[in-house]
This record gives C-alpha cells, sequence and structure tokens, in this order.
C-alpha cells in the first residue's frame, strides 16, 4: 500500500487567486440547488464550482450566495458567512470587494488567527492578512436593505509554498493536499476513482486537482518521491471539485468510523495492478494527507 510525504520545497512564494471578476455567468446565479453539503460547509457545485475548487465554502444551513452577471460574489442576506478554508501559519489572505457602504467582517468562528483581525473586527479591502495558526477564516458580510451591498470581486491566497513532495516509494499513495495541484508537468499522474463494481475500482486520470480531494499518485518513472507543483487549471473546468470521486481525502490524522450504508477500503498494488483492500473494521485512523475508499453498499 502507498504512503504519502507531503513536503514544502522552494523559498519563492506562490499566489492562488479566486476572480470573480475575471470568470462569472451571463446572468446573476445563486448556489441554492447548485450545493454540496459536507458538515457545516457548503462548497458550490455545477458549471461555475470551478471558480471556488474546495478551498471557497459557505454556510451549509444558510447557503444564498450569487455570482453576479456583471461580475462578483454576493449575497444580499444580513451575516451570511463564508469560509477560506485550509490555511496554515505563514499564509497571506487578501480579499477585494466592493459594493454600497460593503463591509465584510472577520468572524469569531474564525479557527486561524490574522495579524491585524480580531473577532468583529472589518477588513479591508486590498489588504494582506497573515495568518497565524492552521484553520479557516469565517468571513460575513452585514447586509442592510438599501443601505449596504458586499460583493467580493477577488481573494488571494499567498502561500510560502510552491510545490508537495510525495512519498511513492511503494508504486504509488494515497494522496491529498490543502493546495490545489498542476500534474501537468508532474513526473507522476494522478486518479480519482469513478466506480466500483463487484470488486473493481474504475479509475480515471485528473491533471488539475482541487484543493481537499482524495486522488491517487502514481510515479511515471520508479523513484521514492515525486514533486507536484501547486497550481490551478487555465480553464473553469480544470478546476471542477470532482465529486462522482470515491476516494475520500483527509487532511487531518483522526479516526474514521464507519457507516453501515457503506464499505471502506484501502488502495493498494497487487501484480502490477492498482487494487481495493476491503477495511474489516469499525473504524479507520488515518494519517493526514491520505486518502480511502468510501462505497456505497
Amino acid at each position: 500500500m502507498g504512503m504519502f510525504l507531503m513536503g514544502m520545497t522552494n523559498s519563492n512564494a506562490t499566489v492562488i487567486t479566486y476572480d470573480f471578476m475575471a470568470k462569472h455567468p451571463s446572468g446573476d446565479t445563486n448556489i441554492e440547488g447548485r450545493v454540496i453539503a459536507d458538515g457545516i460547509f457548503a462548497y458550490w457545485g455545477g458549471t461555475w464550482s470551478g471558480l471556488f475548487g474546495k478551498r471557497i465554502a459557505f454556510d451549509a444551513s444558510y447557503p444564498h450566495t450569487s455570482l453576479l452577471g456583471t461580475g462578483g460574489l454576493c449575497d444580499k442576506h444580513d451575516h451570511q458567512k463564508m469560509y477560506i478554508k485550509d490555511l496554515v501559519h505563514g499564509d497571506k489572505v487578501t480579499v477585494w470587494f466592493t459594493g454600497n457602504n460593503a463591509q465584510l467582517k472577520f468572524h469569531a468562528t474564525s479557527t486561524c488567527g490574522s495579524y491585524g483581525l480580531s473577532a468583529g473586527s472589518y477588513l479591508v479591502s486590498g489588504q494582506q492578512y497573515t495568518i497565524t495558526g492552521s484553520g479557516y477564516m469565517c468571513l460575513v458580510n452585514a447586509y442592510t436593505a438599501g443601505e449596504t451591498e458586499t460583493i467580493i470581486t477577488k481573494i488571494e491566497i499567498e502561500t510560502a509554498a510552491t510545490s508537495v513532495n510525495v512519498n511513492v516509494k511503494h508504486g504509488l499513495a494515497t494522496f491529498c493536499s490543502n493546495y490545489p495541484l498542476d500534474f501537468s508537468n508532474a513526473n507522476a499522474k494522478a486518479y480519482i476513482a469513478t466506480g466500483f463494481v463487484n470488486g473493481k475500482v474504475t479509475f480515471t486520470e485528473i491533471t488539475y486537482v482541487p484543493e481537499n480531494v482524495g486522488v491517487v499518485v502514481v510515479p511515471k518513472v520508479k523513484s521514492n518521491y515525486v514533486s507536484v507543483p501547486i497550481g490551478r487549471g487555465p480553464e473553469l473546468h480544470n478546476n471542477k471539485v470532482p465529486y462522482e470521486n470515491l476516494l475520500i481525502g483527509s487532511l487531518n490524522s483522526e479516526r474514521i468510523y464507519f457507516d453501515n450504508n457503506y464499505d471502506y477500503y484501502w488502495i493498494g498494488k497487487s501484480k502490477g495492478k492498482f487494487k481495493a483492500f476491503k477495511i474489516n473494521y469499525e473504524s479507520l485512523f488515518i494519517s493526514s494527507g491520505n486518502a480511502y475508499l468510501r462505497v456505497s453498499k
């Protein structure tokens, strides 16, 4: 079975950009009906999901945000929450926003800290904030009908990492990263699991892997490690989260307690081919940056 090792190389910074003005629908498009819920988070599904990957999330209990036909991300509901997820110490976050008396607050439920921001304080559009602890930023608008409107036009995350290293000395590795990964010129291929019939898994190659998506990484030549650049694809569809993926990634080391409606498997190799090995327990401890297969019974 493949294990993993995520590492950072290079001292240069990488800027990950989510630009809601460069690409947008022709008319206002609401998240409702397009939402993919995961705990407290809601991810934008469908055609425009590639704008967000799995880094920008919304409140699963109140997902009313819209992409405007004129560009920008807007919600005309008081104190609508939005999350910038999977940040690490030293990341630098910049949010640009505009509108009538536009206001954006740093919410107390944020799990990371930031220099210059405390619970309830207002962000300044275009100002860069340095993250002081791992977690997510929870941002809320302050909407009052006829008086305020906040339109987020762009979000940038600057990180010190330029690539991640993956341990593939066993011939493959299940993997999950808090960064979007670009396999277009990497010395490895990435696969998601798109089907499972009679114990056999169907794998589909994917070039651009959004954040927090489980994949299987296979080196192109025999090696112990491969370096994969951080980056998003040039087109909207390149960055869509593959919701048909049966691989579940974990950014944290944690114990997974099994749902009786599913069977769970490790992905490994047998006689040179991918193979799913069923886990015959009631739970699984998974190390950070790894992934497992979950299949409906």
